[in-house]
Parts: C-alpha cells; sequence; structure tokens
C-alpha cells in the first residue's frame, strides 16, 4: 500500500477529508465522482484490513462505533451524489453515472 493509505488510520483521515471537500458544494461534478470512488475504493482497503486483523473485544466494541460513523459518512456521500446526479439531470446534462463512465471510456479527459 502506498504511505497515505497504509494504516486504518489514514483511510480514515482521508475518507474525512473527502467528506468535508463534497460537503463544501463548490467542488464541480467530475471532481466529486473521482472523490466518490476514491471514498469507495478506501472504504474497501478499509473493511479488508478490518477482515484480515484479531482485534480484543474493546477493539471490536470500538471498531463498531467506527464502523457507525463511516456507515453515516457513506450515507452522506450517497445522498450527495444522488443530490448532484438529479441536479444534472434536471440540467439536461448527463447523469453522474454516465459522466463517470464517459471519463472512464476516456481516461485522458481532464477533470
Amino acid at each position: 500500500m502506498s504511505d497515505d493509505t497504509s494504516s486504518y488510520g489514514r483511510i480514515r483521515e482521508r475518507l474525512d477529508d473527502i467528506l468535508l471537500q463534497i460537503r463544501t458544494k463548490d467542488v464541480p461534478l467530475e471532481k466529486s465522482l473521482d472523490l466518490y470512488e476514491e471514498a469507495i475504493r478506501l472504504g474497501g482497503m478499509a473493511a479488508e484490513m478490518i477482515d484480515n486483523t484479531d482485534f480484543t473485544d474493546e477493539e471490536i466494541a470500538a471498531v463498531d462505533d467506527e464502523a457507525a460513523a463511516v456507515n453515516d459518512e457513506t450515507a452522506a456521500l450517497d445522498s450527495l451524489y444522488e443530490s448532484v446526479e438529479s441536479q444534472q439531470e434536471a440540467e439536461g446534462g448527463a447523469s453522474a453515472e454516465e459522466a463517470g463512465e464517459s471519463l472512464a471510456d476516456n481516461p485522458e479527459t481532464e477533470a
């Protein structure tokens, strides 16, 4: 893993940073999609780290609390994603999903 995602704590910090960026509502749609995808990837990495670790009862309780917080943040990201997608569709543009697919089809497109 790279240095910025080598520990659960760093992953958590990056997820918090992503959430703060997206909540500012000054982030362009394409950047929001990139951040959303990064958050999903980081969440998967965190889940894998948790699955591969043996915990004490106290650590399990702490992870459960942390998971509840992550679930809340994920719900907030999902809600924002849906809001951006609705706004984009209302403006007559491609949906957020279609925009993401378009970017994936043409990786040289600048965000």
